[in-house]
């Protein structure tokens, strides 16, 4: 452990000149803070307002000596480092200050240099070494603490394994074996207390905990119930064993023993993407050049001589990281200039706000540009303020702790279960994220503040996006994506259900049955593209026999070319044409939807743009992404004007 605070001294001496003198020199060799008192009396009165690190005293003082001083604070039950300067180098002198509980003496006739060489020396390990002990006795005192207000049961028991305390749960549980037990059980063993075979498996759990060193979870079933037990030693700053924490919780009924009961099908879906997609989601924040030549080219295409000014890096350094960005298809290149994909700058856009999200100052009124308002030049911004966001992504304890928070409020312990963490490794994080002002504890629970949910939100989006790049990356690749508005870049997360499918004999075969329940049946289909017009007829005739609506959109050109389009809405009987609606909007050709209320459904073009793909396709059937491809179809339908016939129909 290395103290990373300023110490703060407070140095006793009647005599006003050295207060003059040594004061000053003092903070300038050593790097102290440093106050003065000229009495014992004053210096009491300082020690009740103000928390010092340590106490440095002269011994030979009018009214209170050093020694006297000495005994009063620790009296008050106060064990700060204590330092005596005496002009007296008498062993009696010396042998009373030691036994009154003085760290160390010096004498003041030494040079002032080495008095401060000495004290800069000595003093940071007895400051490190009280923070220690006082952190080992906070931590004592809030184990107690949450012991006493488990949920669960729960009992303290010292180094021989005997009860220190026990909660009214675990006082309960002891006495469902034996209503003849009313009295403290404190000092007892599990052996005393339960029956022979019971105890002999906890105590058993207990050693093997203690004999790790490291935390230990295990099940025990019993009298008909199943419980899932915490066992976790403690140690003190000599590193022997101090007390055993020692939690149960009664499993429910169908809850399995390795599952993680209050993780719901979303969360554990998230987590499910995250670790399978870890290095993927990683590698663009915490690679640091990788990251800022993201940044850098999410203002626009950059040259490698750009990239080289603006990321500080060399030539090779740049060329590395392009090329492993362009073969996650993040970056591409034309001519001798580098530009974001479209898969890119989704990735780069949800970077950026997640950055801002941790970085934003929340106790501020929101302002409305304030996401567009650095203050700076952009990419230095984000160059500068990525190093939360980076911790964040780097550990899986932290991200999963947020995701897991997002959901709901949670307990330390099933923060732990899902983590998959022990609880030595999961108490910095917490601590981490408290600090950060990203989590709050309200009654032994965690809850994100409002920044930790928009943190976490960010977060997700993230992680969810490149989860939906990465786990179809080669769909993404081989197509066009030009075409997308900002609004689909930014719920692309949305699709992380879908999958990529093909127009295979066997899969079509496979499929007659999803396409009656999800083409057939819904409540309406929508479908945007010129492409769609050669399914209109077989997709929209057996729906509209149903009375079930259908809407298409196409282009312009896609109307005036397709003379079978008018013959097709000219036969339809007119007691049924009106579930038919055809609009005409602009919209790019590369790429084609259909969606309905429980099915989606998109093709596009290839990334030359030469051909549609007609053999590979993505496919959907959460909400979701049903959603997203409707917010896809009101967006050019609110561009569209509705098709219409100009020429009557002909009679035979």
């Amino acid at each position: 452990m290395s103290l990373k605070k300023e110490i703060n001294l407070l140095y006793v001496d009647d005599e006003s000149i050295l207060h003059k003198t040594f004061k000053p020199t003092m903070e300038m060799l050593t790097g102290f803070k440093v106050d003065s008192a000229q009495s014992g009396m004053q210096a009491l009165d300082m020690i009740e307002n103000t928390s010092y690190d340590t106490i440095i005293s002269d011994y030979d003082m009018p009214g209170m000596n050093g020694l006297e001083l000495l005994k009063i604070i620790r009296g008050r039950g106060n064990d700060i480092p204590y330092i005596i300067f005496t002009g007296k180098s008498s062993e009696e002198v010396v042998i009373e200050a030691l036994n009154s509980g003085v760290d160390f003496y010096l004498l003041k006739e030494a040079e002032i240099d080495n008095i401060c060489s000495e004290l800069k020396r000595k003093i940071p390990p007895l400051v490190e070494e009280r923070i220690i002990k006082i952190t080992q006795s906070e931590k004592r005192e809030a184990m107690q603490d949450l012991i006493d207000h488990s949920p669960d049961s729960a009992f303290l028991l010292n180094a021989d394994k005997k009860i220190i305390t026990a909660n009214r749960g675990g006082r309960d549980f002891i006495n469902s074996f034996s209503n003849s037990i009313n009295t403290d059980i404190t000092g007892m063993s599990f052996y005393d207390i339960l029956p022979h075979q019971i105890a002999e498996i906890k105590s058993s759990s207990t050693d093997k905990a203690a004999e790790e060193g490291r935390e230990a979870i295990c099940y025990e079933e019993y009298m008909g119930k199943r419980y899932k037990i915490y066992i976790t030693p403690h140690y003190n700053i000599e590193g022997e064993l101090h007390y055993i924490s020692y939690f149960q919780r009664a499993l429910k009924k169908g809850e399995k023993k390795e599952g993680d009961p209050a993780q719901s099908i979303s969360l554990d879906i998230k987590l499910r993407h995250y670790k399978d997609n870890l290095a993927a989601v990683q590698f663009p924040l915490t690679a640091d050049i990788a990251a800022a030549i993201i940044f850098a080219l999410s203002s626009g295409p950059k040259t490698i001589i750009d990239l080289c000014d603006i990321t500080l890096s060399s030539s090779p350094n740049i060329t590395s990281r392009l090329k492993i960005l362009r073969e996650k298809n993040i970056v591409l290149k034309d001519d001798e200039e580098y530009r974001l994909s479209v898969t890119g700058s989704i990735i780069a856009d949800k970077i950026k706000g997640f950055i801002i999200s941790i970085n934003r100052k929340w106790h501020e009124p929101y302002k409305e540009a304030e996401e567009s308002d650095y203050g700076e030049d952009e990419t230095s911004y984000f160059i500068r303020n990525k190093s939360d966001a980076q911790a964040i992504i780097r550990s899986t304890i932290l991200t999963t702790i947020l995701l897991a928070l997002n959901e709901d409020m949670m307990s330390r312990y099933l923060l732990r279960d899902i983590t998959g963490s022990s609880s030595v490794a999961l108490s910095p994080k917490i601590a981490w994220l408290k600090e950060k002002a990203l989590i709050d504890e309200k009654e032994h629970e965690y809850c994100l503040t409002r920044k930790g949910r928009i943190v976490a939100t960010h977060l997700e989006e993230y992680i969810l996006s490149s989860a939906v790049i990465y786990k179809n990356s080669s769909f993404w690749t081989g197509h066009s994506l030009d075409w997308m508005p900002d609004f689909a870049k930014d719920t692309f997360y949305e699709l992380i259900h879908a999958e990529v499918h093909y127009n295979s004999p066997d899969e079509i075969v496979s499929r007659g049955d999803i396409h009656k329940d999800h083409i057939l049946e819904p409540k309406y289909l929508h479908g945007v593209s010129d492409y769609s017009l050669l399914c209109l007829p077989a997709v929209s005739m057996p729906r509209i026999c149903r009375h079930h609506n259908c809407e298409f959109i196409i282009s312009k050109d896609g109307a005036e070319d397709e003379s079978e389009l008018k013959e097709f809405i000219e036969d339809i009987d007119e007691d049924i044409k009106s579930f038919l609606k055809v609009h005409i909007s602009e919209f790019p050709h590369t790429f084609s939807i259909i969606v309905t209320d429980k099915y989606f459904e998109m093709k596009l073009m290839t990334d030359n743009c030469r051909f549609f793909d007609t053999i590979e396709y993505l496919v959907s059937t959460s909400p979701e992404a049903c959603m997203w491809g409707e917010r896809l179809f009101q967006y050019y339908k609110s561009k569209s004007v509705p098709y219409k016939i100009n020429s009557e129909k002909s009679t035979e």
